[in-house]
């Protein structure tokens, strides 16, 4: 069930996509269907819009509600049921895939789960509302319409599930920032952060900055520098010390980041202190 979101909103960029069919099914509770298997030949996106409810598809076990949206590839085993005592409602619409085999291929062959949220889930109800208007129209207009909004709907749900990845990520910005408050001693990297919260520098950097003003890179030196200026208030740590204790291995290295970043070097830094009449 594990995928990459970016991997698939590139597939989908790429594949060329068809408007297959759609239903809105209101399910009691207690209801289920079990052994069934997805249609041959076409992709499907279930998207909850009341209720609960359990699904086992290919083996893996979800549970969908509101916000919560699978999608099943061809011919897949599936298994339902409702969860509750309220009535599982949801919409379910096929597309076909043509063109290029792999994207086809890979997108058939894809179960997966799309989180975008309750908030995201209430504004994209609208536009599957019209995309079931559409199908009601005969002709080739009809068609288009329907192909239109299929996009429309395909790029809102990407773009909620990518923008609630990012929102889940931000919030993980907060131990990254606990762990350089306590790891202050090493020689850390941007790339480095990046991998414990299983992102890439590029993408590190940009939630970082959005969660703190700032680039990760300036903050981490920002910290370094801060705790350097504490420990020079005691003239039994040398330069060297310090530097190693804020982790630069190297004493010249640290020197001129410090001065880089505060005007002065850090034996001057703590002349200064040591000249300070109110200094406790």
């Amino acid at each position: 069930m594990g995928f990459d979101l970016n991997d698939l909103i590139i597939s989908f960029t790429k594949a060329n996509i068809g408007f297959y069919d759609i239903y809105s099914i209101t399910i009691p509770p207690g209801g289920r269907s079990l052994n069934s298997t997805t249609f041959h030949g076409v992709c499907g996106f279930v998207i909850p819009l009341k209720g609960k409810a359990r699904f086992t598809i290919d083996k893996y076990t979800v549970e969908l509600e509101p916000g919560i949206l699978l999608h099943a590839g061809s011919g897949v085993k599936l298994d339902k049921e409702v969860i509750g005592t309220t009535e599982w409602k949801y919409i379910l619409f096929h597309y076909k895939i043509t063109g290029n085999e792999n994207i086809k291929k890979y997108l058939e062959t894809k179960n997966f789960v799309l989180n975008i949220g309750s908030a995201k889930s209430l504004e994209l109800e609208p536009l599957l509302q019209k995309l079931l208007s559409f199908q009601e129209e005969s002709g080739p207009l009809g068609a288009l319409k329907c192909k239109t909004m299929l996009y429309d709907v395909l790029e809102k749900m990407l773009q909620s599930a990518q923008e609630a990845m990012l929102d889940s990520k931000e919030e993980s910005i907060g131990h990254i920032i606990d762990y350089i408050h306590n790891n202050l001693d090493k020689s850390l990297t941007v790339s480095q952060l990046a991998e414990k919260l299983g992102m890439d520098s590029k993408q590190f950097y940009y939630v970082f900055l959005k969660r703190m003003g700032m680039c990760p890179k300036k903050y981490l030196i920002q910290c370094k520098i801060k705790r350097a200026k504490e420990l020079l208030e005691y003239e039994n740590y040398s330069i060297t010390m310090v530097s190693d204790m804020v982790g630069y291995e190297d004493p010249l290295h640290f020197s001129r980041i410090f001065k880089k970043n505060t005007g002065i070097s850090p034996s001057a830094y703590r002349n200064n202190l040591e000249k300070n009449p109110w200094r406790i």
